[in-house]
């Protein structure tokens, strides 16, 4: 069977990026303290620096396409770029919102 863009846009929608591995309710704050810390843990900071160059697009236009829970985005929008986030799942833009919320 071949799933149809309504079958993956139904799985993200009921399975947000982590969200199983996390004990916090999705989109709260401590839920993305955790979420980054597991990130950290898979791709340590200064590995991430050198892949995204994030302090490389001070002012600069970024699309994040799948953006998940927002981590890339909020990464990219600390360092000063303008970032707009698209995904497939409503949940995961809602996700990436409150994320930004948090940041500030």
């Amino acid at each position: 069977m071949n799933p149809t863009t309504e079958d993956v846009k139904k799985f993200w929608e009921a399975n947000p990026l982590c969200a199983e591995y996390i004990k916090h309710e999705l989109g709260t704050r401590e839920f993305f303290e955790e979420h980054n810390k597991m990130r950290r843990v898979e791709e340590p900071l200064e590995f991430q620096r050198k892949v995204y160059e994030y302090d490389q697009w001070n002012g600069k236009s970024v699309l994040d396409i799948g953006c998940g829970t927002g981590y890339v985005v909020s990464l990219y929008a600390g360092n000063g770029a303008q970032v707009t986030g698209v995904d497939i799942a409503q949940k995961s833009v809602w996700v990436t919102k409150k994320d930004l919320r948090y940041m500030g």
